[in-house]
């Protein structure tokens, strides 16, 4: 990615920010996606319960105290995660894991759980930076200190760890004290169910409606996608990133258009919103879901998606979906609009996509086409399984036929 293009990104999302705290100046890291843990101490099943809350995951630095804080913007609500800096954090770090402990003894050790460790190393890094800073900066840059008394850490052996989405964590993850030594985490023998947490589906959708209080249900959704355009004209066709990275839903309406696949963009509020209709050609291959809209002055689109059998789930949703929009009546369409089929692209998004995209063929020319006999032979197969093309063909032939 170009320097210009990483330094725009973090401006979009600073905006963003700046909407909900206007003393936000500066995006010191953040990582595309994180699952927030909270550790459960007391009661007859202690462990990691998940606290409900996904999303990005920014530090800021703020202009007035306090004076950095850690952010995690909840894709399934408002309810955000918001936690001062402070020099007396406690902060350990594992594969794929930041946990800490605050400094109000009130408030239960976090866990953020991170798909890509390196992208874990990086906050931490960071965290850890920032933490430096404070303990050695005068006492105005920090926020007031709470007592610290440790609280008491679960024994080890009761199977605890972050369940479900991710695998199980190393042996044991200490947090640093002068009386307990006792591991923050025990090795559990696989992911755990966790039983309290609630269905989000119902909080997402509440907060869709806040932007379209016409949506009644998610058909599917998946955490995390990047949205690509296909530049099919200039000197240098290809895919491009839209500049959309966030959740995407596959959502039913109340009216018409009555279905619609949003991506909620966490750079900014430029959300990703295109009505399904019958006219869609969908096109899947591994990580990625490519489509082309209705419209035929709209861009092909794709989604890229880090793990295939989300893909795989947000797939057979759409296709099962745009097959029921086929053989619905037509009020239950969105209106249709005249189509030109755009030339189909088959490499995926360049250089600049996430790991283990497939490379982009530069040595094909825009203005040339080969054609085979396999080639020729797959677009007549097309052809005649496509039903509104031999639809027009019958057409044709009953208006040339002689009365």
């Amino acid at each position: 990615m170009s320097a210009n293009l990483e330094q725009a990104r973090v401006r979009s999302m600073l905006e963003s920010l700046q909407q909900s705290d206007p003393e936000v100046e500066q995006v010191l890291i953040y990582s595309k996606f994180v699952v927030h843990y909270l550790l459960q101490q007391s009661g007859p099943n202690p462990g990691w319960r998940k606290a409900n809350l996904e999303g990005p995951v920014y530090v800021v630095r703020r202009k007035s105290a306090p004076k950095y804080q850690l952010l995690v913007k909840n894709q399934f609500n408002t309810n955000d995660l918001v936690d001062n800096l402070h020099p007396n954090w406690e902060l350990d770090c594992q594969n794929n894991y930041v946990f800490y402990k605050v400094e109000d003894p009130s408030k239960r050790i976090r866990g953020l759980w991170f798909h890509d460790d390196a992208e874990r190393r990086r906050v931490e890094a960071a965290l850890e930076k920032t933490l430096e800073e404070l303990r050695s900066a005068p006492a105005e840059l920090q926020t007031e200190p709470a007592a610290l008394p440790m609280p008491a850490q679960p024994k080890a052996g009761r199977g605890l760890g972050p369940p479900e989405l991710a695998p199980p964590p190393p042996a044991a993850a200490t947090v640093a004290d002068n009386t307990a030594t006792e591991p923050l985490l025990a090795k559990p023998p696989g992911p755990l169910a966790d039983s309290n947490q609630q269905d989000p589906f119902c909080n997402m959708v509440e907060t869709l409606q806040q932007q379209d209080p016409e949506i009644d249900q998610i058909v599917v959704y998946s955490k995390f996608v990047v949205h690509y355009l296909l530049q099919q004209d200039g000197p240098n066709p290809g895919w491009r990133k839209a500049n959309i990275e966030g959740p995407v839903y596959v959502v039913r309406r109340r009216s018409a258009p009555k279905y619609q696949l949003l991506v909620k963009n966490q750079f900014n509020t430029n959300d990703l919103v295109d009505n399904l209709h019958p006219d869609w050609e969908l096109d899947c291959q591994t990580n990625y879901v490519f489509y082309k809209v209705d419209d035929p002055s709209k861009r092909i689109r794709g989604l890229w998606f880090h793990d295939d059998a989300e893909r795989r789930r947000v797939e057979a949703s759409l296709r099962q979906t745009l097959e029921g929009l086929g053989n619905a009546p037509a009020e239950a369409q969105a209106p249709p609009m005249a189509t030109n089929l755009a030339q189909k692209a088959s490499t995926a998004p360049p250089d600049s996509a996430p790991p283990g995209m497939p490379p982009i063929d530069t040595n094909v020319s825009s203005e040339s086409v080969t054609i085979t006999m396999a080639s020729l032979r797959a677009s007549l197969h097309a052809l005649a399984d496509d039903d509104q093309f031999l639809r027009t063909v019958m057409q044709k032939i009953k208006h040339s036929a002689p009365q």
